[in-house]
């Protein structure tokens, strides 16, 4: 009985094939293939199971991949572009497993589906060409640009430049009160409350942080002229400091702002007695 060991074999480690020489007086191994694999033998094609040998040459090829078919939805904003990608179709590619040491050894290939990101390379050479068809040349972010194709139907910002900074100077009223909170008492608008004397009314806000942006077209963005608003005292009813940076009551009442004449204090008049009249009467 023939040792079935002493036999050529060939395998494959899934990049390369290794072929065993039989021992002498034994049969060598034996290669074939799918019609859709090119394989060259010595430089010849392989059209049917031939024997091989270590000495032998092979190189074989497999199918082009199959690309996806897929819709890219742009987003462009002055300082952003945003990046979905929607995919119809997914793509495939065709591969060789292993096969462990046999004497007839036929090679079979196995489609294959794969993501988005399998194309990267061809995908961001389409998108960055249909940026350019838009006169946008900055450069995309590329792990967000992976993260567009890992996700498909995610919108993701793939490129932001720097929005301007601008200076501001600003009065801030500090009098505007929130609603109420209880459950069983809700005003429609907001309401003011009695403020005593010595609280802030009005702050000034300033920053002189400035800096030019670009947009995703390349534009220079230039930072904005700032104007300084007024800030004004109606009467003695409120003190600004030496600056005019904040305005201060300097009596207990009801804050009033007019944009012509300033803020002002409007005092209370207070009634410690109960008031007469029912329902239905005005009481002035």
């Amino acid at each position: 009985m023939s040792n079935p060991h002493a036999h050529g074999t060939v395998s494959f480690d899934g990049q390369d094939l290794h072929i065993q020489d039989p021992a002498p007086g034994h049969s060598p191994a034996i290669l074939s293939a799918d019609a859709d694999l090119h394989v060259l033998l010595d430089q010849h094609p392989l059209q049917e199971p031939t024997a091989v040998f270590a000495q032998s040459q092979i190189q074989f090829y497999l199918p082009l991949p199959i690309p996806p078919q897929y819709t890219f939805h742009i987003q462009i904003d002055p300082f952003a572009v945003h990046l979905t990608v929607l995919e119809q179709k997914a793509g495939a590619i065709y591969t060789l497993p292993e096969h462990e040491a046999t004497p007839h050894l036929h090679l079979s290939i196995h489609k294959r589906q794969v993501p988005l990101t399998h194309f990267e390379s061809e995908l961001r050479t389409d998108f960055q060409q249909r940026l350019r068809r838009e006169k946008i040349h900055q450069p995309i972010n590329e792990t967000q640009f992976l993260a567009a194709l890992a996700n498909p139907g995610e919108a993701v910002c793939v490129l932001e430049t720097p929005q301007p900074v601008h200076p501001f100077n600003r009065l801030r009223f500090l009098y505007a009160l929130p609603l109420p909170t209880q459950p069983d008492f809700v005003l429609t608008e907001r309401v003011l409350q009695p403020i005593k004397a010595g609280a802030v009314l009005v702050e000034r806000q300033v920053s002189t942080k400035s800096r030019a942006g670009m947009t995703v077209f390349g534009e220079v963005v230039p930072p904005r002229q700032v104007l300084a608003p007024e800030l004004k005292a109606a009467d003695r009813s409120v003190r600004l400091d030496i600056d005019a940076n904040h305005a201060v009551s300097l009596i207990e009442g009801l804050p009033v702002f007019d944009a012509e004449t300033g803020v002002r204090m409007s005092g209370l008049l207070r009634q410690e007695t109960s008031i007469s009249g029912g329902p239905g009467h005005i009481v002035d």
